[in-house]
């Protein structure tokens, strides 16, 4: 609750730990409330569990725009999708998706997998 948002900013938290998850909701709250009165974009990582989960999942995705999840599908890391969990003004009607994605380890680059 500390971090400050310098207005109109995009603004990256590389993994926010919450010790006491039971205070989740109040954290993004925070921050959305920050992001309403100074303007920008935040995003915000946070640790999963192994299993891919949320560690609160019914308060993590309250507040945010949009909750996602990157989970690994192969176990040379060179797969894998984002989850989208919640889009709160989804443009095209879907508040849910999967885009499937391949890892360039040379390249450090994540791009979506064509579907065919």
């Amino acid at each position: 609750m500390s971090i400050e948002i310098e207005p109109h900013s995009f603004t990256v938290l590389d993994w926010l730990l919450i010790a006491e998850k039971e205070n989740t909701d109040m954290i993004f709250k925070h921050f959305t409330e920050e992001m309403e009165r100074k303007g920008g974009i935040i995003i915000i990582m946070t640790q999963l569990k192994k299993d891919y989960n949320f560690y609160a999942p019914n308060m993590i995705d309250q507040f945010p725009a949009l909750a996602c999840r990157y989970i690994l599908d192969s176990e040379d890391r060179k797969t894998g999708h984002w989850q989208i969990d919640k889009v709160r003004d989804s443009r095209i009607g879907s508040y849910t998706n999967i885009i499937p994605c391949e890892f360039n380890a040379e390249t450090k680059l994540l791009k979506a997998k064509e579907i065919v």
